[in-house]
């Protein structure tokens, strides 16, 4: 690194977000439970998964569950929202910010079919007309600020940098752009080029998203882009002390060493607590097997225990495998 950047504060409308590296929203992951495991690392800023607008409205028991949050979630936290109807996601935004969220994120760039078919997420990123409705009416209804996270357009950025200066003209106040197009979804080069145009030209601050999976991957795409930020997602799964990570490196110039294994088998299983603390346990065994199978797959030595972790069932199961994790060589193969 040439020149550690020291502290940042970005300010996004009236909220000052701390550092420069986030949690990024991900469907069946950045729940509560994980943002509070994410944050107990020192992760300030995260996104919800994405919620549907039209659920909340109809206080579908299985969309609101995405709304729960706890003391030590993250210290700021935007709840993100997708749809296409303006009078749906107006209400949906409002009844997030009630729910004490001090951001409300539009998700303009999930490339899941079963979204788009609901010409929502990407989709209504290519539909000019009704995007600036949705933007307009989701300012005017939200009492907190309102950003929106995309993807690059299959047009090297045009259209993204068109719908950019739409929602900026619309009174969004700040930007997430992930590098990749929706013919990409989450593989292959992250456009760097692009998203610095759409950076440049944003009169708002922006984050940019996509390939970051170390410290020094996190500075070249700032570099790289003139972004404020960067958002860290898939990488983040398995490793959820990697944003602190990209901020003390971004900050300070060196990274801090990874977690001992003691201290990643504690980490996992106040996971597990939380998860069990807002669906019970058999429910949360069930949904945390996922995240034990990341967390092992990305710590030495810890994939000889994933076929036990697939399996897990209750409290005592999770503590069984990491107790044998926890005694496993500290830097195994």
């Amino acid at each position: 690194m040439t020149e550690p950047l020291g502290p940042a504060t970005i300010k996004v409308g009236t909220v000052e977000v701390p550092g420069r590296a986030a949690l990024a929203p991900l469907a069946g992951y950045t729940e509560y439970p994980f943002r509070a495991a994410v944050a107990r690392f020192g992760c300030a800023f995260a996104v919800t998964p994405l919620i549907s607008a039209e659920g909340l409205i109809r206080r579908n028991e299985k969309t609101t569950r995405l709304l729960a949050t706890g003391d030590d979630d993250a210290s700021v936290v935007a709840a993100q929202i997708f749809g296409s109807r303006p009078a749906a996601m107006a209400e949906a935004a409002k009844i997030a910010a009630g729910a004490g969220f001090p951001i409300v994120d539009v998700n303009l760039g999930c490339p899941a079919p079963k979204i788009r078919k609901q010409q929502a997420g990407a989709a209504l990123l290519g539909d000019a007309v009704n995007l600036r409705k949705v933007a307009r009416a989701v300012v005017a209804a939200s009492p907190v600020p309102v950003t929106a996270k995309m993807r690059l357009g299959d047009d090297a950025g045009k259209s993204t940098l068109a719908a950019a200066k739409l929602l900026c003209e619309e009174g969004v106040a700040a930007l997430t752009v992930h590098g990749r197009t929706l013919e990409q979804g989450l593989r292959g080069p992250v456009d760097c080029a692009a998203v610095k145009e759409i950076a440049a030209a944003a009169a708002v601050p922006l984050w940019a998203n996509g390939g970051v999976e170390t410290p020094q991957d996190a500075e070249q795409l700032l570099e790289d882009t003139g972004a404020a930020g960067v958002m860290v997602g898939r990488a983040a799964v398995g490793k959820p002390y990697l944003i602190d990570q990209v901020e003390k490196y971004l900050a300070e110039g060196e990274a801090p060493a990874p977690p001992s294994r003691a201290a990643l088998a504690e980490a996992f299983l106040f996971h597990f607590d939380k998860a069990a603390s807002v669906d019970g346990e058999e429910r949360a065994a069930r949904q945390f097997r996922k995240h034990l199978l990341a967390y092992l797959k990305s710590a030495p030595g810890g994939k000889a225990l994933c076929s036990r972790a697939a399996v897990v069932a209750c409290c005592d199961d999770v503590v069984g495998v990491l107790d044998e994790f926890k005694r496993l060589p500290e830097y195994g193969p």
